[in-house]
Protein backbone atom coordinates (compact mmCIF):
# COMPACT_ATOMS: atom_id res chain seq x y z
CA UNK A 1 0.00 0.00 0.00
CA UNK A 2 0.87 3.67 0.12
CA UNK A 3 3.52 4.74 2.61
CA UNK A 4 5.30 8.11 2.51
CA UNK A 5 3.74 10.13 -0.32
CA UNK A 6 4.28 13.87 0.12
CA UNK A 7 5.86 17.07 -1.14
CA UNK A 8 8.11 19.15 1.11
CA UNK A 9 9.37 22.73 0.96
CA UNK A 10 12.73 23.56 2.60
CA UNK A 11 13.29 27.12 1.32
CA UNK A 12 13.18 28.70 4.79
CA UNK A 13 16.07 28.26 7.22
CA UNK A 14 15.51 25.40 9.72
CA UNK A 15 11.97 24.91 8.46
CA UNK A 16 10.09 22.17 6.62
CA UNK A 17 6.55 22.44 5.30
CA UNK A 18 5.11 19.08 4.26
CA UNK A 19 1.86 18.16 2.51
CA UNK A 20 0.75 14.59 1.79
CA UNK A 21 0.82 11.24 3.57
CA UNK A 22 3.53 11.18 6.22
CA UNK A 23 4.35 9.84 9.67
CA UNK A 24 2.49 12.11 12.07
CA UNK A 25 4.78 13.95 14.56
CA UNK A 26 4.18 11.53 17.41
CA UNK A 27 6.40 8.88 19.06
CA UNK A 28 10.13 8.24 18.73
CA UNK A 29 9.30 4.66 17.77
CA UNK A 30 7.22 5.74 14.77
CA UNK A 31 9.36 8.65 13.58
CA UNK A 32 12.52 6.55 13.31
CA UNK A 33 13.03 4.77 10.02
CA UNK A 34 12.68 1.00 10.14
CA UNK A 35 16.34 0.98 8.99
CA UNK A 36 17.37 2.75 12.21
CA UNK A 37 15.26 0.95 14.81
CA UNK A 38 16.95 -1.15 17.48
CA UNK A 39 14.66 -4.13 16.94
CA UNK A 40 12.82 -5.65 13.98
CA UNK A 41 9.46 -4.38 15.21
CA UNK A 42 7.96 -1.40 16.97
CA UNK A 43 6.55 -1.77 20.47
CA UNK A 44 2.95 -2.79 21.15
CA UNK A 45 2.49 0.73 22.51
CA UNK A 46 2.49 1.93 18.90
CA UNK A 47 -1.15 0.80 18.74
CA UNK A 48 -1.94 4.12 20.45
CA UNK A 49 0.06 6.40 18.14
CA UNK A 50 -1.45 7.85 14.95
CA UNK A 51 1.17 6.42 12.58
CA UNK A 52 0.82 7.55 8.97
CA UNK A 53 -1.86 10.12 8.10
CA UNK A 54 -2.73 12.39 5.18
CA UNK A 55 -2.33 16.07 6.03
CA UNK A 56 -0.02 19.09 6.29
CA UNK A 57 2.67 19.95 8.86
CA UNK A 58 5.03 22.75 9.83
CA UNK A 59 8.36 21.84 11.43
CA UNK A 60 11.14 24.02 12.84
CA UNK A 61 14.14 23.49 15.11
CA UNK A 62 17.05 25.06 16.93
CA UNK A 63 20.29 23.79 18.44
CA UNK A 64 18.59 22.03 21.35
CA UNK A 65 14.87 21.95 20.48
CA UNK A 66 12.32 21.05 17.81
CA UNK A 67 8.65 21.89 17.30
CA UNK A 68 6.18 20.38 14.83
CA UNK A 69 2.45 20.95 14.37
CA UNK A 70 0.06 19.56 11.76
CA UNK A 71 -3.53 18.96 10.73
CA UNK A 72 -4.40 15.47 9.46
CA UNK A 73 -7.24 13.43 8.05
CA UNK A 74 -7.16 9.67 7.47
CA UNK A 75 -4.52 7.29 6.12
CA UNK A 76 -4.66 6.43 2.42
CA UNK A 77 -4.55 2.72 3.28
CA UNK A 78 -6.82 0.68 5.51
CA UNK A 79 -5.35 1.15 8.96
CA UNK A 80 -3.71 -1.94 10.38
CA UNK A 81 -3.50 -0.79 13.97
CA UNK A 82 -5.92 2.09 14.56
CA UNK A 83 -9.31 2.72 12.99
CA UNK A 84 -10.54 6.20 13.88
CA UNK A 85 -11.79 8.19 10.90
CA UNK A 86 -11.80 11.91 11.56
CA UNK A 87 -9.58 14.98 11.76
CA UNK A 88 -6.55 15.43 14.03
CA UNK A 89 -4.46 18.31 15.27
CA UNK A 90 -1.08 16.96 16.40
CA UNK A 91 1.88 18.73 17.95
CA UNK A 92 5.30 17.58 19.19
CA UNK A 93 8.02 19.50 21.01
CA UNK A 94 11.42 18.18 22.08
CA UNK A 95 14.30 19.47 24.15
CA UNK A 96 17.83 18.10 24.15
CA UNK A 97 19.82 19.95 26.86
CA UNK A 98 22.79 17.74 25.99
CA UNK A 99 23.53 17.19 22.31
CA UNK A 100 26.95 16.56 20.83
CA UNK A 101 28.52 13.83 18.71
CA UNK A 102 28.91 11.40 21.61
CA UNK A 103 26.20 12.32 24.11
CA UNK A 104 22.51 13.13 23.85
CA UNK A 105 19.85 13.68 26.51
CA UNK A 106 16.41 13.98 24.92
CA UNK A 107 12.95 14.79 26.32
CA UNK A 108 9.79 14.99 24.22
CA UNK A 109 6.07 15.69 24.54
CA UNK A 110 3.45 15.01 21.86
CA UNK A 111 -0.29 15.62 21.90
CA UNK A 112 -3.07 14.60 19.52
CA UNK A 113 -6.69 15.70 19.51
CA UNK A 114 -8.84 13.82 16.98
CA UNK A 115 -12.48 14.62 16.27
CA UNK A 116 -14.16 11.38 15.20
CA UNK A 117 -16.55 11.36 12.24
CA UNK A 118 -20.16 10.90 13.40
CA UNK A 119 -20.74 7.51 11.78
CA UNK A 120 -17.29 6.04 12.55
CA UNK A 121 -16.26 3.42 15.07
CA UNK A 122 -12.90 3.37 16.83
CA UNK A 123 -10.61 0.36 17.15
CA UNK A 124 -7.08 0.06 18.56
CA UNK A 125 -5.12 -3.02 17.57
CA UNK A 126 -1.72 -4.27 16.49
CA UNK A 127 -0.08 -7.52 15.44
CA UNK A 128 2.82 -9.04 17.40
CA UNK A 129 6.49 -9.08 16.51
CA UNK A 130 7.35 -8.43 12.83
CA UNK A 131 3.70 -8.84 11.79
CA UNK A 132 4.04 -12.24 10.13
CA UNK A 133 1.25 -13.61 12.34
CA UNK A 134 -2.45 -12.77 12.08
CA UNK A 135 -3.03 -12.96 15.85
CA UNK A 136 -3.36 -9.61 17.64
CA UNK A 137 -2.02 -9.15 21.15
CA UNK A 138 -3.87 -5.82 21.34
CA UNK A 139 -7.42 -5.40 20.03
CA UNK A 140 -10.30 -3.40 21.46
CA UNK A 141 -12.81 -4.55 18.81
CA UNK A 142 -15.02 -1.79 17.37
CA UNK A 143 -16.13 0.90 19.83
CA UNK A 144 -19.22 2.88 18.74
CA UNK A 145 -20.31 6.38 19.71
CA UNK A 146 -16.87 7.94 20.25
CA UNK A 147 -16.89 11.73 19.79
CA UNK A 148 -13.19 12.43 20.15
CA UNK A 149 -9.84 10.86 20.95
CA UNK A 150 -6.97 12.44 22.86
CA UNK A 151 -3.50 10.94 23.06
CA UNK A 152 -0.50 12.20 25.02
CA UNK A 153 3.00 10.87 24.46
CA UNK A 154 6.07 11.28 26.69
CA UNK A 155 9.58 10.54 25.36
CA UNK A 156 12.98 10.01 26.95
CA UNK A 157 16.26 9.02 25.33
CA UNK A 158 19.89 9.04 26.45
CA UNK A 159 22.85 8.28 24.18
CA UNK A 160 26.46 7.84 25.27
CA UNK A 161 28.73 6.83 22.40
CA UNK A 162 27.65 3.26 21.55
CA UNK A 163 24.96 2.96 24.27
CA UNK A 164 21.33 4.03 23.99
CA UNK A 165 18.46 4.03 26.50
CA UNK A 166 15.03 4.88 25.11
CA UNK A 167 11.58 4.98 26.68
CA UNK A 168 8.07 6.21 25.89
CA UNK A 169 4.66 6.23 27.51
CA UNK A 170 1.38 6.97 25.69
CA UNK A 171 -2.12 7.49 27.07
CA UNK A 172 -5.23 7.56 24.86
CA UNK A 173 -8.59 8.76 26.18
CA UNK A 174 -11.84 8.18 24.30
CA UNK A 175 -14.94 10.19 25.13
CA UNK A 176 -18.54 10.16 23.96
CA UNK A 177 -21.56 7.91 24.33
CA UNK A 178 -20.88 4.70 26.23
CA UNK A 179 -17.31 4.35 25.02
CA UNK A 180 -15.46 6.51 27.57
CA UNK A 181 -12.21 4.67 28.17
CA UNK A 182 -8.48 5.15 28.74
CA UNK A 183 -5.71 3.04 27.22
CA UNK A 184 -2.06 3.29 28.22
CA UNK A 185 1.09 1.68 26.91
CA UNK A 186 4.82 2.14 26.65
CA UNK A 187 8.24 0.54 26.65
CA UNK A 188 11.81 0.80 27.91
CA UNK A 189 14.65 -0.46 25.74
CA UNK A 190 18.44 -0.49 25.98
CA UNK A 191 20.94 -1.26 23.25
CA UNK A 192 24.69 -1.31 22.74
CA UNK A 193 26.82 -1.50 19.59
CA UNK A 194 29.41 -4.13 20.48
CA UNK A 195 31.88 -2.99 17.84
CA UNK A 196 31.95 0.52 19.30
CA UNK A 197 30.30 2.69 16.64
CA UNK A 198 28.34 5.60 18.11
CA UNK A 199 24.62 6.17 17.78
CA UNK A 200 23.74 9.34 15.89
CA UNK A 201 20.93 11.85 16.44
CA UNK A 202 18.88 13.86 13.97
CA UNK A 203 18.77 17.48 15.18
CA UNK A 204 15.85 18.35 12.86
CA UNK A 205 13.78 15.21 13.49
CA UNK A 206 14.83 14.73 17.15
CA UNK A 207 15.26 10.96 17.03
CA UNK A 208 18.12 8.47 16.90
CA UNK A 209 19.61 7.26 13.64
CA UNK A 210 21.68 4.16 12.93
CA UNK A 211 25.44 3.92 13.52
CA UNK A 212 27.78 4.08 10.54
CA UNK A 213 29.88 0.90 10.45
CA UNK A 214 33.65 1.51 10.58
CA UNK A 215 34.60 -1.84 9.09
CA UNK A 216 33.67 -3.59 5.85
CA UNK A 217 31.91 -6.36 7.80
CA UNK A 218 29.46 -3.94 9.43
CA UNK A 219 28.71 -3.02 13.03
Amino acid sequence: GWRGLYVQYRGFKRTRITVGQMVAPFSLDDLMSSNDMTFMERSLGSALSPGMLLGASYQTWGKHWTATVGVYGNELNDQDRRDADGTSVIGRVTWAPVRDKRNVLHFGLAQEFRSIDGDSEVRLRTRPESRIANNRLVSTSLLPGVDDLRTTGLEFMAIHRNLRLQSEYMLTSLSGGTSDADFGGGYVQFSAVLTGERYRYSKSGAYATAPRPRGKFGA
